[in-house]
């Protein structure tokens, strides 16, 4: 049987965790951002903070703004891509809020893939679950016999 494949719309439940899932993140860099400039740039009077460790911590710094930055240039290009809902289409760069099939586009981030068999009735291809359980051990017996000494016998 044929696969049914295609894009279907994710949940207001989908959307809203990975909402939070992205301003918890975010959130998490911030915090880590500003500590690691507070131990670079700020000086600390009553301790002395070592000059590598302040150099690491500015480099960390460094390292996470790049980071951040080009996770953001991949989300602003990932924002342009579109799907038609009617003939499963990618659009990318079109501002056109309909396809030619006449379906409506939809950004790919309120979208999911769907890859599942279309029927339960098939089995996927492969030794079944129960066929492995029941399945008899080998009989070495004859391989034993014919070659005695050998790793064969038990």
């Amino acid at each position: 049987m044929p696969l049914t494949i295609m894009w279907i719309e994710k949940s207001p439940r989908e959307l809203a965790g990975e909402l939070r899932a992205r301003r918890l993140a975010a959130s998490l860099c911030g915090l880590a951002l500003a500590c690691l400039l507070c131990v670079a740039v700020i000086p600390h009077p009553g301790f002395s903070v070592s000059n590598g460790v302040q150099i690491g911590a500015a480099l960390a710094a460094g390292v996470l703004l790049l980071a951040w930055g080009r996770r953001a240039r991949c989300r602003r290009i990932r924002s342009s891509v579109r799907i038609c809902q009617k003939c499963n289409m990618v659009k990318v760069d079109e501002n056109q809020e309909t396809c030619v099939c006449g379906g409506g586009l939809r950004p790919l981030c309120e979208m999911k893939w769907l890859d599942s068999p279309s029927s339960k009735a098939d089995p996927p291809p492969g030794p079944s679950a129960e066929n492995a359980i029941s399945a008899a051990p080998p009989d070495l017996s004859r391989a034993a016999a014919i070659h005695p000494g050998s790793s064969y016998s038990s």
